[in-house]
């Protein structure tokens, strides 16, 4: 970067912490929440919209395991770099039955018409798209055998997510056309 100092490395690492913080803090009162009541879960799932913010929680994970990559995993060596892999792993995971699971949920579960399209569909597709880039900065830190295997699987996770990304752009552009603009919530 052109603008470099010595507290920018300082200033970085405060805000990850935070980012951590606020990340593990909000995912542990969910898992909680969820675990004392978990007819909350079902009734998240099974909402048109508000089930497809659960993709912004395999996002900001992305977020963290890049940044982890970034300023933590030096050189192509150490134990670190297969945990960072590992929470990949487990973000991609989730990340692909989320998605896949929650546009099944939409054609078979949720009532749905052509002006209530909204771009918040869009993030459970976008969810994939992002831990697939991310997969693109892991592979960098892992022997080359690893490497091609999460390289792989990065592209057909990017296949897939946009994949579903034009499908859904394509209905959001149709409700655009043939019905009024979605009310502001």
């Amino acid at each position: 970067l052109p603008y470099q100092f010595h507290g920018l490395e300082t200033i970085a690492l405060v805000f990850f912490a935070i980012t951590l913080f606020f990340y593990l803090f909000f995912l542990f009162l969910s898992v909680i929440r969820f675990l004392l009541w978990p007819q909350v879960f079902w009734l998240l799932l099974l909402h048109s919209t508000q089930s497809d913010f659960l993709g912004c929680v395999s996002m900001s994970l992305s977020t963290i395991i890049d940044f982890c990559v970034a300023h933590f995993i030096k050189e192509r060596e150490g134990s670190f770099r297969y945990f960072v892999w590992a929470l990949w792993w487990l973000n991609a995971s989730f990340t692909t039955i989320l998605c896949f699971g929650l546009t099944f949920l939409k054609t078979t579960r949720h009532a749905q018409y052509l002006n209530s399209i909204t771009g918040i569909w869009l993030l459970p597709m976008v969810a994939l798209i992002v831990v697939a880039s991310a997969g693109g900065v892991v592979s960098e830190t892992l022997p080359i055998h690893y490497a091609k295997m999460t390289i792989i699987l990065s592209y057909m996770m990017l296949g897939a997510g946009w994949s579903l990304t034009f499908f859904t752009l394509t209905l959001y552009y149709a409700c655009l056309l043939y019905t009024s603009p979605s009310p502001r919530d």
